[in-house]
């Protein structure tokens, strides 16, 4: 009868700090703990991340302005607040998560504000029924998570 043992090698072709989960003795890997906490590469999708990789990488951030800290590298009609980013490596903010918070309250992703370039928030000025004019005490929250 099979042991723990029979399904927990250490990486037969790399680094000796890798353990390789598997379901049979000799089976093929599940996943593997990088002795490092962190894949490889891009390719490596049988890693297990450890706790501060993730936290690093993954764990939204927020950002706090207020309407004056917008940036001049467009008209002042549309205002553009830059997102801080940590070197993680690519350097962006990942769109699918982005929020963007107005005194409080929610804005519509859709019609109200963009994501321009990797890290530039561009809030959209009135224009029929969307926008907003901004007023230098307004709070601007801005949430994300970083790409890597």
């Amino acid at each position: 009868m099979p042991d723990a043992r029979d399904f927990l090698r250490t990486n037969l072709t790399g680094v000796k700090e890798d353990l390789v989960f598997t379901n049979q003795d000799g089976g093929d890997a599940i996943f593997i703990m990088r002795g490092a906490g962190q894949p490889t590469s891009s390719a490596d999708t049988k890693a297990v991340i450890n706790y501060g990789y993730a936290v690093g990488n993954f764990i939204s951030r927020q950002t706090h302005l207020s309407g004056s800290q917008s940036s001049s590298l467009y008209s002042s009609s549309h205002p553009v607040f830059q997102v801080p980013l940590q070197n993680t490596g690519s350097q962006q903010v990942n769109s699918s998560t982005l929020e963007v918070f107005l005194n409080g309250l929610s804005i519509d992703p859709t019609n109200d504000y963009i994501l321009s370039g990797s890290n530039n928030v561009v809030i959209y000025a009135p224009t029929g029924s969307y926008g907003y004019a901004l007023k230098s005490s307004d709070k601007i929250k801005i949430k994300y998570q970083q790409g890597f």
